[in-house]
Order: structure tokens, then sequence, then C-alpha cells
């Protein structure tokens, strides 16, 4: 979950592209991992996003910022991950993770978020 998180946190690669990603079978640790010049093989990311993995990658620590967060009353959830409210999944661009405190509302339920950055 430590590199969903990173992944998550990067604001720079669009939803869209996570979801591309996974769809190609690169998943976020994968990609945490990947040498530099192996991003160029990944046709659909431009520069900027290749720039701003590699940044990312220098200045994160995957088991420092996933124990902090792991401090915090809030709960993540993926994409990828069993859980994701259905709802979410049919719509244009999902959101890659979803940030919550509490739970998530049962699906049956009729429901509202507030979403703040």
């Amino acid at each position: 979950m430590k590199y969903k998180y990173w992944l998550a946190n990067l604001p720079q690669i669009s939803n869209a592209k996570k979801k591309i990603l996974i769809d190609c079978n690169i998943g976020a640790e994968e990609l945490f991992y990947m040498k530099s010049s192996d991003y160029d093989k990944i046709s659909f990311f431009s520069e900027t996003d290749r720039n701003a993995l590699n940044t990312s990658k220098k200045i994160f620590d995957p088991e420092n910022e996933w124990t902090g967060f792991l401090q915090k009353d809030i709960s993540f959830i993926t994409i990828e991950d069993e859980g994701y409210p259905d709802r979410l999944l049919n719509i244009s661009s999902p959101p890659y993770a979803l940030f919550y405190i509490g739970k998530l509302p049962d699906e049956s339920v009729r429901s509202i978020a507030i979403v703040g950055a």
C-alpha cells in the first residue's frame, strides 16, 4: 500500500494515466523502482510526467511516509482495491485513490461527498 500511497500523492500524473498503468499491469511498486530510462518505454507519459516521477522518487521515502500516514486517523483505498465504490468506477475519470475518515458508505444508500484540497 505504501507505493500506492506514493502514486496517489502524485498530482502531476493524472487519474486517467494511473488507470492506464493499471490496465497495462504496471503496479505502483514496480513504477517506483523502475529505472528512469524505462519511463521512456511508457508511451503515454510526457516529459513532465517522467520528471515528476523522478523528482518524487528522490524525495519520497516510502517507509517513512507510509508510517507517518498510518499514524493519522485517515483511511485510504485505491481503484485497484476491493471495496472501492462501484459507483465511482462508472464515471469518466474515477479518482485513483480515496482518502476518508470513518467508513465508506453502503453502496445501496444515496450519499454525498465533500471534496477539499
